[in-house]
């Protein structure tokens, strides 16, 4: 029953791990994106929002492209990424 609940959000290199996929998180994937479909369905079905965790903001638009209602553009990992990059890139400067 969904009477208490809103919405589905996906984490997608966990569902990727759940799925015993060789890639994480590959949003080029066939299958993978096939789940995505399938989690889409059954918010669409019962009246939920519909979410996913992306790894870029490229991704992001193609999963809001797809009908994903609420997308994360960016990963902790990525910004720190890039922060430490730009930081040492200053630094050498």
């Amino acid at each position: 029953q969904t009477q208490h609940l809103t919405g589905l959000y996906v984490g997608c290199w966990d569902l990727s791990l759940s799925l015993g996929l060789k890639k994480t998180a590959d949003f080029h994937d066939p299958e993978f994106l096939g789940m995505l479909q399938n989690v889409l369905d059954v918010a669409r079905k019962n009246d939920l929002v519909a979410g996913v965790h992306c790894d870029t903001p490229e991704t992001a638009v193609r999963m809001r492209e797809m009908g994903f209602d609420m997308v994360t553009p960016l990963t902790d990992t990525n910004l720190l990424q890039k922060a430490a990059a730009q930081g040492v890139r200053r630094f050498r400067e």
